[in-house]
């Protein structure tokens, strides 16, 4: 299993999610961003007021609950606002809102300004998506300048920041190095990001000689994913317990991992749940149960690449006679 692009989540700061974004080490900070279009323009030459911290941090509050109400007009006004008044969480808020087109036309280069402006004050929000988009190369920000705005998430306490930063230093968007990779993603774990364990399980169990594969420490951190429920940690895990790497071999809970896991969606561990009710292999044999999972398999998004299950699936139907066929077809087209 090869690490995949990470989603980013929203963090929460006092009930309001706001997301991951990323700065860069070194960068001259641009000016803070003028008083929002809803507010009173001064007139040319004349002296702008800008709000207190105590009426920019009343600003953010309101910008925090126009968000939690879909007004995100009201939002990046009130959190522009409240930017202009030295708000370091109002400025990553609007740089969010003004990154991803949300009650204003979306401007990567407007948004970098306030992230960068939160990122004078170490606003972790700021930080991570400084790095991100330095990664993706966007707002006038450049992909060497990803690693410092990583780095200075993380030891903020973004868990996410390190997993980003695993998976570039992993698939070359970063200067390759898996040893690196697999420091990440552990801190990622630290940090409480599940995700972490999948990844440097899998890292650990490639076959490849850096870093050393260790099979009773994948197993370990594969357990840990699939028990956090990790989006196809449920199925990696089934498979390391079926075949006895890193471990005992129980086909019986095998077989309960591959189910959990193909309940979830996961295709893999589809295929692998139905092969094994075809064989009774850990769960009583059952053919029509497995033509029905084998369906599922074969029409999942990465079937493409496998094409067994499409013969498990065909091999089923022909075993089964016509009304079995048409039950595990109906149950299947239901799930």
């Amino acid at each position: 299993m090869a690490p995949t692009t990470p989603a980013e989540r929203p963090r929460t700061t006092i009930g309001v999610a706001i997301p991951t974004i990323d700065p860069r080490e070194g960068s001259r900070v641009p000016p803070a961003p003028g008083i929002p279009p809803t507010a009173p323009r001064a007139p040319p030459g004349a002296a702008v007021t800008l709000p207190s911290p105590e009426s920019a941090e009343s600003l953010f509050l309101s910008a925090q609950a126009s968000y939690a109400a879909a007004d995100h007009a009201a939002a990046v006004s009130q959190a522009r606002a409240a930017a202009a008044g030295g708000h370091a969480e109002a400025a990553a808020l609007a740089g969010f809102l003004t990154e991803r087109g949300m009650g204003t036309p979306a401007d990567d280069r407007a948004a970098v300004a306030l992230y960068l402006q939160a990122a004078r004050a170490a606003e972790p929000n700021a930080l991570a998506a400084l790095g991100r988009l330095a990664l993706e190369s966007r707002g006038g920000l450049r992909a060497s300048e990803s690693s410092g705005w990583l780095e200075r998430a993380v030891a903020a306490g973004r868990g996410d920041a390190a997993l980003l930063q695993g998976r570039a230093l992993f698939d070359g968007r970063l200067p390759r190095d898996p040893a690196a990779a697999l420091a990440a993603f552990r801190r990622a774990l630290e940090l409480g990001e599940a995700e972490g364990a999948l990844e440097a399980a899998v890292l650990l169990d490639d076959g490849e000689a850096v870093p050393a594969d260790d099979p009773v420490a994948a197993r370990a951190l594969m357990q840990r994913a699939a028990e956090a429920g990790v989006p196809g940690a449920a199925g990696g895990y089934g498979l390391l317990v079926y075949t006895g790497r890193g471990g005992s071999r129980d086909l019986a809970e095998a077989a309960r991992w591959m189910f959990r896991g193909a309940e979830e969606g996961d295709g893999e561990a589809q295929f692998l749940f139905a092969l094994m009710l075809s064989r009774g292999e850990g769960v009583a044999r059952d053919l029509e149960r497995a033509y029905g999972w084998a369906i599922r398999a074969a029409d999942a998004p990465d079937a493409g690449e496998d094409p067994d299950r499409a013969r498990l699936r065909d091999a089923l139907a022909r075993a089964l006679p016509a009304e079995a066929r048409s039950r595990a077809q109906a149950a299947a087209a239901t799930r």
